[in-house]
C-alpha cells in the first residue's frame, strides 16, 4: 500500500518537484577559491550556512488537537510545502553568498 502512495506522488507535480530535488540533491558541489585554502574554505562554508540558516528558518505549526485528521493532514502538508521552500531558499543564499566570497562552483 505504500508503494502505491510513493507511485501516485511521483505522478503529480510536487511529486516531480521532489524527485528532481532529490536527484539534485545527490550531486556533489565542489567549490575552489583562486588564493584561499581549505581552512578559509571551511570558515566560510560554515558562516554562509549559519547565515542561510538564520535567514530562512525552518517552518512548523504547532499541534492543534481541535483539528479533525483532515485538517491535520492539510496542516502537514503545508508545512513540508514550506519547508520545502526553505530549503530551496537557503541553497540559493548558500550560493550566492560562496559566489560574494570569490568562491566558484566546479
Amino acid at each position: 500500500m505504500f508503494s502505491m502512495t510513493i507511485k501516485k506522488l511521483f505522478k503529480t507535480p510536487l511529486g516531480l518537484v521532489l524527485a528532481f530535488g532529490l536527484l539534485a540533491g545527490c550531486a556533489a558541489t565542489r567549490w575552489s577559491h583562486p588564493r584561499l585554502g581549505e581552512a578559509d574554505f571551511v570558515r566560510d562554508r560554515a558562516q554562509c550556512t549559519n547565515e542561510a540558516s538564520a535567514q530562512f528558518p525552518a517552518v512548523s505549526a504547532p499541534y492543534n488537537p481541535t483539528l479533525d485528521p483532515s485538517q491535520q493532514a492539510q496542516q502537514s502538508f503545508y508545512t513540508a510545502g514550506a519547508n520545502l521552500g526553505r530549503g530551496i531558499s537557503q541553497s540559493n543564499y548558500f550560493d550566492n553568498c560562496m559566489m560574494a566570497k570569490g568562491y566558484v562552483r566546479n
